[in-house]
């Protein structure tokens, strides 16, 4: 996912990639994982405190689910927030 991060802040860019994932790709996202596609642009660290603000402030949700034959986290962009991802999503990717 080519995002023009120069104009992104860091939470904008984690919720960003969990929206690539799910409702773009229709693939589970779980910490790990995105730790993994976003490494060497956002620390491990930083990936989680973004995690935290974006769930206070109703961006995400997450759920538990089985995922090879381990539990995990797994997160979703909440209801409310998808119009406002797809819309940036959309000015932000290059496609």
């Amino acid at each position: 996912m080519p995002i023009k991060r120069d104009i992104l802040g860091k939470d904008l860019e984690v919720a960003l990639q969990v929206y690539d994932s799910t409702n773009k790709k229709g693939e589970p996202i779980y910490f790990s994982k995105l730790v993994n596609i976003l490494d060497g642009r956002i620390s491990r660290n930083r990936i989680s405190q973004a995690l935290d603000r974006l769930f206070d402030q109703g961006i995400l949700t997450a759920e538990f689910k089985k995922i090879n034959k381990k539990w995990a986290r797994v997160y979703t962009v909440s209801g409310e927030a998808e119009g406002l991802l797809e819309d940036i999503y959309k000015k932000v990717i290059k496609t």
